[in-house]
């Protein structure tokens, strides 16, 4: 059977698909893939972070959140494929600069002014975020951070080392920034 799923006077709720290969490099298989590379996924697993977590919990829960927002990424890197969410609820977290955000990773925070990230006194002249393919951060402040030019570190957002940048460039968005 044919159907057009592309009319602009129709609003589609569910579309499911088994399997469909060989319409010019594009696949649909549970995922939508264009010359390879997966497109228009949902959020597959959500995490949160709170100043009341710890990081011996599941984190897949605010109820059951962990405690920092370092250990929860690296969590997550060592965890399934993203796309990922990572909820920073309310609160102001010191953690140990710098933060890697991995692929497909979002960094979503409760509001620019509810979700604080500082660094430890003794890693404040170090880069805050370090941002890879697809990666984001969004809705929160990151503040007490000092540039050290003799090192050139101390930026609130850069690339990771040898990032590859694949399927789309990292983003920033709603994100104030006090140093």
């Amino acid at each position: 059977l044919t159907y057009n799923i592309g009319q602009t006077d129709k609003r589609w709720g569910q579309v499911h698909v088994q399997t469909m290969t060989g319409l010019n490099n594009i696949t649909v298989d549970n995922t939508i893939s264009l010359a390879g590379v997966r497109v228009n996924l949902g959020i597959e697993n959500k995490w949160y972070v709170s100043t009341n977590g710890a990081n011996n919990l599941a984190g897949n829960h605010p109820n059951f959140a962990f405690g920092s927002i370092k250990y929860a990424l690296q969590y997550i890197e060592e965890s399934t494929a993203g796309p990922h969410e990572l909820h920073v609820l309310p609160g102001t977290y010191t953690e140990e600069f710098p933060l890697e955000v991995p692929a497909n990773v979002t960094v979503k925070g409760l509001g620019i002014r509810s979700a604080i990230v500082q660094p430890t006194p003794a890693t404040k002249q170090k880069d805050a975020f370090l941002l890879n393919d697809a990666s984001m951060v969004t809705d929160l402040t990151v503040q007490n951070f000092e540039y050290d030019a003799v090192n050139d570190t101390g930026y609130a957002f850069r690339f990771t080392n040898n990032a590859g940048i694949v399927t789309k460039s990292p983003y920033v968005q709603n994100v104030s920034v006090l140093t």
